[in-house]
């Protein structure tokens, strides 16, 4: 079976944008060219929209964009000050971004509807904490986000997007921990990459379902 993705960068051409890449063969194909950088993107679930972090047209830094495979039409979904981590929901209802005002000093996560309409913050830190890599779970219901503490310690957290408590996970990691989080499909496991010489991969399992 042939695995693709999405990449954004730059090809042999000098141009910037949003790429599908065959993984088996390296080969790559344009899907939106930009001309400034653009970095994470995602596919909705029906295979009909495209989710971006690109350069805003005027005025701030960075927005996310909501392209229609079909027609090219585009929309911004949310502006921002800075570039910052975005995933979209296993649903494609939304798209969950780092609040994050000052560069890598995130202080919170914004939920932000993918038909439109205003983002709203699901989790908010006070500095200096800050609120940094972050996952869905499977069932697209909740979060799992990494705080990390002035202590240097890192926190896991289970954030329901209903409004409902939050759960702090019986789990702590290193406080450089630098890549986003990975949730297994059966929700039980997450992989994350500990930074240690050399680098470390671990798998948490059933910790998940044991949370309180």
């Amino acid at each position: 079976m042939m695995k693709v993705g999405l990449i954004g960068g730059r090809d042999a051409k000098g141009r910037n944008g949003v790429f599908r890449m065959n993984a088996q063969t390296g080969q790559t194909s344009m899907i939106v060219e930009k001309k400034g950088a653009a970095r994470i993107a995602m596919e909705s679930p029906d295979g009909r929209s495209l989710y971006y972090l690109g350069m805003a047209p005027d005025g701030d830094r960075a927005a996310y964009y909501r392209r229609d495979l079909a027609s090219g039409e585009e929309t911004i979904l949310l502006r921002m000050p800075n570039p910052a981590y975005g995933s979209l929901s296993p649903d494609g209802r939304y798209l969950a971004v780092n609040n994050a005002v000052v560069p890598r000093e995130p202080r919170g996560v914004l939920l932000v509807p993918t038909s439109g309409g205003e983002a709203r913050e699901v989790i908010h830190v006070d500095a200096p904490q800050r609120a940094f890599f972050f996952a869905w779970t499977p069932d697209g219901r909740s979060l799992l986000a990494q705080k990390h503490l002035d202590n240097q310690a890192v926190e896991m957290w289970k954030v329901p997007l209903d409004g409902s408590e939050s759960a702090k996970l019986e789990l702590k990691t290193a406080a450089d921990v630098r890549n986003p989080l990975k949730v297994h499909p059966d929700g039980r496991q997450v992989v994350l990459q500990v930074p240690r010489k050399p680098e470390q991969i671990w798998a948490l399992e059933n910790f998940l379902t044991a949370s309180k």
